[in-house]
């Protein structure tokens, strides 16, 4: 009652209590962060979108969306309402709610949607989650790198397939193309992690009876969807391996007293009871990259004066790449999964024996020269083009701690003639004069050229392989390119369109080779 008094007749204290929020909140707003941005490519085209941070949680604006995915926004009666519709399709968003409703049916968002100073701002997940299934274009949404590839792209659903036999039980991840999977097993449980980005699930949580595995959950670890498997008291080993078309990443399942020897990946007979669908196909002929991200675990390799590791680097460009390439229909391999030490002959044998096509490594240089800035690429040699490069050669084949220098130079000579007879040093030369043309167009850098070194990581690999500096790390202005997702995606996609070039001009030739053999 005095209240009213003191503010007049018709005061309603509900409005007093809006007006303070609101006007605390766009005081808070002021204060949002804007160093984080959003990249969308589309074609040849980039657009950097900046991001706005609420609560720790990032932000974007739709309207910096509505013209790269073609929709309409028409505000609603009231100004606390907008709609959006793309084609056949409207959605009704509310300020400071996080249900959103998408033809009239619900769908949970991980944050409420704001309207700061006539801007509607939604949580990244609107992307995924709303855009994605009304929008007529199509995208590629990467969560970790905040990027939108717009164009011909298809979202690769991820589903399970499930049977039991007499001596076995098999489940199946089918996904529309190919992913790399790796297990992770933690008592009775097994962690199947998938090595991409780019795919969605497309089941939920499944509950199994057969005493082998009792269910499968989606999680999240270290912001990357995971598949949890329990695995049931009968449970005594496991055993995985890969099929195509479509492709399929098989487990199956041994219970206790059952023979250790396993079956091998056959079509098995007619009467067989396995659905169709969990049968083994032919291999198919898709192209097999193997991307190596330099370092790992205790191994850190060089450091920025900031503090940034060279190991961080080289695993964040490798997963954009390795993203990028499957996206495309391409099987990309990385030779290490996480923070992990791994051996360079280990990283080699594993290009070796998943039969790659080409053989990436990826890493950031350092000198004691000075601001020395750019891209370097290398393909293998006994002798280094100049003691730059040898020197460069002697610290990363030290990093896993060779230091017998004369030991490597005879296995060089061993292996490089071996190489010279199957073409692909030549190989090799020509994909890394295609990846540091493309580097120094993309980067805008000057070129520092390809060169010749005696990397150990290189050795022995029986396919066109090369090392690439993507930059000088212990350069200041370098290493703040080089933590960043942009420039980081800039330099995938480079490499990409290298590999693109590089295959392209291959079949090019086999083709005229083959026509006038004729």
């Amino acid at each position: 009652m005095l209240m009213r008094k003191a503010f007049g007749r018709g005061f309603d204290s509900r409005r007093l209590h809006h007006v303070l929020f609101l006007f605390l909140f766009l005081l808070a707003c002021d204060l949002l962060a804007q160093d984080q941005a959003l990249t969308i490519f589309e074609d040849s085209r980039k657009l950097q979108v900046s991001l706005q941070t609420i609560e720790g949680a990032p932000f974007v604006n739709i309207a910096d969306l509505q013209t790269p995915l073609g929709f309409q926004i028409n505000p609603v009666v009231g100004n606390q309402n907008i709609s959006l519709v793309s084609g056949s399709h409207s959605v009704i968003l509310s300020a400071n709610r996080s249900l959103v409703s998408v033809d009239q049916k619900l769908v949970s968002l991980s944050k409420p949607v704001y309207l700061v100073q006539g801007a509607w701002l939604v949580p990244l997940d609107f992307i995924p989650k709303v855009l994605r299934g009304v929008t007529e274009k199509r995208f590629l949404w990467l969560e970790n790198s905040r990027s939108l590839m717009i164009g011909n792209v298809q979202a690769n659903q991820v589903t399970l397939k499930y049977a039991s036999e007499s001596k076995y039980s098999r489940l199946v991840f089918q996904s529309l193309s190919p992913i790399s999977y790796m297990v992770q097993a933690e008592g009775n449980v097994l962690f199947v992690i998938p090595q991409s980005e780019d795919f969605s699930p497309g089941f939920q949580n499944a509950v199994f009876e057969d005493g082998l595995v009792q269910n499968v959950t989606i999680e999240t670890r270290e912001n990357r969807k995971v598949f949890k498997i329990q695995t049931g008291i009968q449970y005594a080993s496991y055993r995985t391996f890969e099929l195509k078309d479509p492709p399929r990443f098989v487990i199956d399942f041994y219970g206790k007293g059952s023979t250790t020897e396993q079956p091998a990946p056959v079509v098995p007979p007619q009467t067989q009871t396995v659905p169709p669908t969990l049968l083994p196909s032919p291999i198919g002929s898709k192209k097999v990259i193997v991307i190596d991200p330099g370092h790992g675990g205790a191994e850190t390799g060089a450091k920025g004066p900031n503090g940034t590791l060279e190991k961080d680097v080289t695993m964040s460009i490798a997963r954009k790449l390795k993203s990028i390439v499957e996206s495309t229909g391409m099987r990309a391999i990385l030779t290490r999964d996480g923070d992990q030490v791994v051996t360079l002959d280990d990283r080699t044998s594993k290009a070796n024996n998943n039969k790659a096509d080409l053989f990436i490594s990826i890493h950031a240089n350092a000198t004691i020269r000075g601001r020395a800035r750019g891209a370097e690429t290398y393909f293998l040699s006994a002798q280094a083009t100049d003691d730059e490069s040898r020197n460069i050669a002697a610290v990363e084949n030290n990093a896993i701690g060779l230091n017998q220098a004369p030991a490597i130079e005879d296995d060089l000579k061993l292996i490089l003639w071996d190489m010279a007879q199957t073409e692909f040093l030549a190989e090799s030369s020509q994909l890394a004069e295609t990846i540091q043309q493309e580097l120094n167009n993309t980067l805008s850098i000057s070129n520092r050229g390809i060169k010749q070194a005696p990397f150990r990581v290189l050795t022995g690999a029986t396919m066109p392989a090369v090392l690439i500096e993507v930059g000088f790390i212990n350069n200041p202005d370098e290493e703040k390119l080089m933590a960043d997702a942009e420039y980081q995606m800039k330099i995938a996609t480079a490499i990409f369109r290298s590999i693109q070039a590089f295959q392209n001009r291959n079949q090019e030739a086999s083709s005229t080779i083959s026509t006038s053999g004729q």
